[in-house]
């Protein structure tokens, strides 16, 4: 059985502040951590250690929550990140806190609680200018729980369990990219030592580089609504249109955004903005061998502009890289496509685990798991 809540009706709610950054002596040692909204991500997060900590000698500037406290990002662009502490914390004014009664069996269960709610908390955000949640706004906030400790440990243990399978999958996937990552090392070396000795070309010379054309952007579908091409800008993916502007296997390179420099691999038809760079060879060269060979590069670092980064096409051209022979640069790829197959599977995987994670997720805060 569910019953309804207000959050002030589970525990202690309180919103966090920060010790003035002029007192040096409050940040000299990491004695305490000190949670901020980058701490977390979007699934729940288990909080071990934090970018920035302060001393004991904050203590009484700061609001310091107990270990595994509940932890929710009210303010900004990235409300409804959840985290719960690992060992006692102070949390910045983004973040509002609460620290459960004896109706609540965790904060891990209370976590879960929200994540199933994070959409209507973002909802009640968004009627503001700027996405807030007060301490009173979200004391109020209203949520379902289940009756019995019994009960919401059983749906603590199942989510843990199914999270764990989805957090070993992606875990798997990563090894595979770090395969690929170090194969390439072991037969080019990193391309801006070259300790291999191969011919050094600049970029423009080998390859011709062109940005992508304007699009509206009422003309891009988040979802690929029958048969519309994807379309590639500066940070990449943006969606899907319905012409293409490119036909071919093409390294892309995001020209402008804070995510600049970044490289993508586009195949068949899609359609690149003008944000985006092309990149094709003008000289024998495996185009998947020359996108991953980029994506070492951290072109990012070319980036001007504070406001806007963004790289110009001139600055890429100088850009030096390594050509080795074009038989080592077939077996790279060859290499690379066996492991996309077995990523293209595991993948597949990953997406049913985090659907049945879902499912588990909807029954269990509809009250249908112990029918």
């Amino acid at each position: 059985m569910l019953i309804g809540y207000e959050l002030k009706e589970l525990g202690e709610i309180l919103t966090g502040n920060t010790p003035s950054t002029k007192n040096s002596s409050f940040y000299d040692t990491k004695d305490i951590m000190f949670a901020k909204p980058g701490d977390m991500d979007l699934n729940i997060t288990d909080i071990n250690e934090t970018q920035d900590y302060i001393s004991n000698s904050a203590i009484d500037k700061a609001r310091i929550v107990p270990k595994d406290s509940l932890l929710v990002v009210c303010i900004g662009a990235t409300v409804g990140k959840i985290g719960v502490n690992k060992d006692r914390a102070a949390f910045n004014q983004q973040i509002n806190a609460v620290i459960h009664n004896k109706k609540v069996y965790s904060s891990k269960y209370l976590a879960y609680v929200m994540l199933q709610n994070r959409e209507r908390l973002i909802d009640l955000a968004n009627s503001a200018v700027v996405p807030i949640i007060n301490k009173t706004r979200f004391s109020e906030f209203k949520v379902n729980i289940h009756a019995t400790k019994e009960e919401q440990k059983e749906i603590v243990e199942l989510l843990d369990k199914s999270q764990s399978l989805i957090d070993k999958r992606k875990a798997q996937l990563e090894g595979l990219d770090e395969l690929v990552k170090s194969r390439f090392i072991e037969m080019f070396g990193y391309p801006v030592k070259n300790p291999m000795g191969w011919e050094v070309k600049l970029l423009g010379e080998v390859c011709e580089m062109k940005a992508g054309k304007n699009i509206k952007a009422s003309d891009i579908h988040n979802e690929n609504l029958g048969n519309f091409y994807p379309c590639y800008g500066g940070n990449g993916l943006r969606g899907y249109v319905e012409q293409y502007s490119h036909e071919g296997n093409i390294p892309l390179i995001g020209r402008q955004g804070a995510l600049c420099g970044n490289v993508k691999y586009a195949q068949g038809k899609f359609y690149a903005t003008e944000h985006a760079v092309a990149t094709q060879s003008k000289v024998e060269m495996n185009s998947y061998w020359l996108y991953f060979l980029l994506s070492q590069l951290d072109l990012n670092k070319l980036s001007t502009g504070a406001a806007q980064p963004g790289l110009t096409i001139g600055s890429l051209n100088l850009v030096e890289i390594p050509i080795s022979p074009i038989f080592m640069q077939n077996k790279f790829e060859k290499l690379a496509k066996q492991v996309d197959k077995l990523k293209f599977e595991m993948q597949k995987s990953l997406t049913q685990l985090e659907n049945n994670f879902n499912v588990i997720m909807q029954r269990a805060f509809k009250g249908e798991l112990f029918d």
